[in-house]
């Protein structure tokens, strides 16, 4: 469909408390704000991407911000809560502006983090309008 997945499985982990769990495959423990995910991915057309988080967040964790950064683009947002760490939902978080090719994107908290950020399933970007 022309949509960019960057999937929780596929992702590169760094940080103290950061770990893929396979239960729902997603990114867990986000507890540090040195914990990031990154992925190496192909940009088929440059422009504007929609970004779409699929993600659970209990509502007591809930309010922390996070960070989506490729290059000096960086799109910013606050994680709102699904109803329980079990429930998954998707949220709009903005667009941004990717370059063509080959590119490295980041997904991080924006400063501190209480509790723990999200568990992340995955990142959709689409190519805006």
């Amino acid at each position: 469909d022309g949509s960019i997945r960057l999937l929780a499985m596929d992702a590169e982990i760094f940080g103290p408390s950061l770990v893929y769990e396979e239960r729902y495959r997603n990114l867990g423990f986000w507890a540090s704000a040195e914990d990031y995910a990154a992925w190496t991915m192909e940009v088929p057309t440059a422009g504007r991407y929609a970004v779409t988080l699929d993600y659970a967040c209990a509502p007591e964790a809930a309010g922390n911000r996070f960070m989506l950064v490729c290059g000096d683009e960086i799109l910013s947002g606050e994680v709102r809560a699904t109803s329980s760490w079990d429930q998954y939902d998707w949220q709009g978080a903005g667009l941004i502006e990717l370059p063509a090719g080959r590119t490295r994107i980041m997904f991080r908290s924006e400063g501190p983090v209480q509790q723990y950020l999200l568990d992340l399933h995955q990142i959709v970007l689409e190519k805006a309008q």
